[in-house]
């Protein structure tokens, strides 16, 4: 066991609790900063997959190909607010270098080294916690229009099985086999197995925080408005409810996090991803596997509180309102995804995922600050890489190597 500390964690989302969890478990008394309660911000409204081999960045020669008319295309799953353009040409030149074969090969190694474990993670820790029955692991569709589709994206599909995951090819068929509520419109699919899910986004969120603070820690509802130092360590944070002194602060509060990264000059190029999604509790359609209609980049998933149907990146900013075009949008998929399902009643929601250009999080100690560690920018992965990340945080705070190598995760890789 390491040395006991006095430990704030800033964030109550998924990687902020699967954090705090972790260093409960070596004993460290823990507090969790956030004026929004667990589990109802990002962490509350994602498309709930264990998504294990999505280990291949987003930028990538093929994928800047179709960015030009996936903007102008109305339901394309692309998004972007021009009045923020000028915001973003310092992390759109960044992901633009990130499209280099070479670096794809090595974020995949990267992200395969730490997210194979993701859904593993977190069921060990809810089984602390008696959650889980949340879990289940029903695996992935990827359904296609087309075969000439699918085959065109084999080297990706690929790549992931030669890390280990398994790629089952699909023809329309066996798809319709495997989950007859698909629409006909989808003539082939990949099918990947390794893949988790969970039946409630926020109740895994919140199952982490009972048990977190059963266990002891502490939950102190506040605005995080700077850190305390004590030469070069962090000692604390300060909030808009007053000081709290800490041995270590980890910060983990997703698309926030470059704000109080900037406090000791770690600087990053974080942008808030703007996702939605749709959900429709009177559905009426039985649905086995979450898929995916993969030229729509969406994700469909049976959950507890009806059918939910999440994905879309727009790019604007943290205060911008939500758009309803794109919930609009998500609808209509749902609608064409499966058809005869029942809209009526359904939900619509807006969230803020931290996108890192490089597809990497940012994960390890403050080169500026001693005593701060970061843990956000997981991107479309929060779920699957939050428990492997609180173990890695852990490891670090305690003096130890974390079982991946967190060195291509560095926030140095920016500065």
């Amino acid at each position: 066991m390491s040395e006991k500390k006095n430990i704030g964690v800033i964030g109550a989302g998924v990687v902020g609790l699967c954090c705090a969890r972790y260093l409960q478990r070596e004993g460290h008394q823990v507090t969790i900063i956030d004026r929004v309660p667990p589990g109802e911000s990002c962490s509350f409204g994602n498309a709930g997959s264990f998504s294990v081999s999505s280990i291949l960045p987003n930028a990538s020669v093929g994928i800047l190909k179709k960015v030009p008319s996936w903007l102008m295309d109305p339901e394309g799953p692309l998004s972007l607010r021009y009045s923020y353009l000028p915001r973003m040409v310092p992390w759109l030149a960044a992901f633009i270098k990130s499209a280099d074969p070479a670096w794809a090969a090595k974020c995949a190694t990267a992200l395969a080294s730490a997210y194979t474990s993701g859904y593993e993670d977190m069921l060990s820790l809810l089984q602390h916690s008696g959650g889980t029955g949340l879990l289940d692991k029903r695996g992935m569709i990827y359904a296609y229009e087309s075969v000439a589709g699918r085959d065109g994206d084999r080297g990706g599909f690929d790549k992931r099985a030669a890390h280990g995951f398994t790629m089952e090819y699909l023809s329309g068929d066996e798809l319709h086999e495997m989950e007859p509520a698909l629409s006909p419109r989808f003539k082939a699919a990949i099918f990947c197995p390794d893949h988790g899910m969970t039946f409630d986004p926020e109740a895994v969120v919140k199952n982490l925080a009972e048990g977190f603070v059963r266990d002891g820690g502490a939950i102190l509802a506040a605005s995080v408005t700077g850190l305390i130092h004590d030469g070069p360590a962090i000692v604390g944070v300060e909030t808009d409810e007053g000081p709290a002194s800490f041995d270590s602060v980890v910060v983990a509060a997703g698309a926030w996090s470059a704000k109080i990264a900037a406090m000791v000059e770690d600087h990053v190029l974080l942008e808030a991803e703007r996702g939605y999604h749709v959900t429709a509790p009177n559905h009426g359609i039985e649905m086995k596997a979450p898929a995916t209609w993969a030229e729509k980049k969406v994700v469909m998933t049976p959950m507890k509180m009806g059918l939910r149907l999440a994905g879309t990146a727009e790019f604007g900013g943290l205060d911008a309102p939500p758009s309803p075009k794109r919930s609009q949008l998500l609808s209509r998929f749902m609608e064409q995804m499966t058809p005869g399902v029942d809209m009526a009643g359904a939900t619509e929601w807006m969230g803020h995922r931290p996108a890192s250009p490089d597809s990497l999080p940012i994960i390890g100690p403050s080169p500026r600050a001693r005593g701060l560690f970061y843990a956000f920018g997981h991107g479309h992965l929060g779920l699957t890489g939050a428990a492997p990340t609180g173990r890695a945080i852990a490891d670090l705070v305690a003096g130890r190597q974390p079982f991946f190598d967190t060195e291509p995760f560095s926030i140095k890789r920016f500065t």
